[in-house]
Formats: C-alpha cells, structure tokens, sequence
C-alpha cells in the first residue's frame, strides 16, 4: 500500500488502532485519484469509487479508512525505556 500511495500522492496523516483498523489521509491531484483507486484496489477489498470527473492538477484529500478482518484488538505496541 505503501508504494501505490507514494507513487501516485503524499501520505499526510496516519492512525493504527491496535490490529483493527487504520486511517490514512493522502494528499494527490485530482487528475490521478482514478489511477490510485485501479492500483490500490489489487492489494485490498473495495467498494465502488466514483471519483472526481476533472482533470485537473488541483490537490485533493483522500481519507481511507482500512478494517482488518482478522484484528483481535489486543496489539500491544512496545515502547522504549527512554533515558533520563
């Protein structure tokens, strides 16, 4: 997922909640939403898209939302003992 959102916009924000789910805002041009949706449906399950109809260079938001069918709830992230 990772090099299909880098290839076709910027990855501005992302959230993961535990092995559930997760949020990812892109930021991409109008005129290569179609694209990215084509590309990123073969690594996931979506719904239909019907994206922008322009073909412009004017920057978009795109908001993702990923469920994880097999996510437990329970992930349990490690952090570091931080000295001081």
């Amino acid at each position: 997922m990772e090099e299909v959102v880098n290839k076709h916009g910027f990855l501005v924000d992302f959230k993961m909640y535990s092995d559930v789910s997760m949020s990812v805002t892109i930021e991409i041009q109008e005129r290569k939403v179609d694209k990215f949706y084509h590309e990123i449906r073969e690594h996931m399950n979506l719904k239909h898209f019907t994206g922008p109809e322009g073909d412009s260079g004017e920057e978009c938001l795109l908001m993702l939302h990923v469920h994880f069918a097999q996510g437990t709830g329970h992930l349990r992230n490690e952090v570091p003992a931080v000295p001081g």
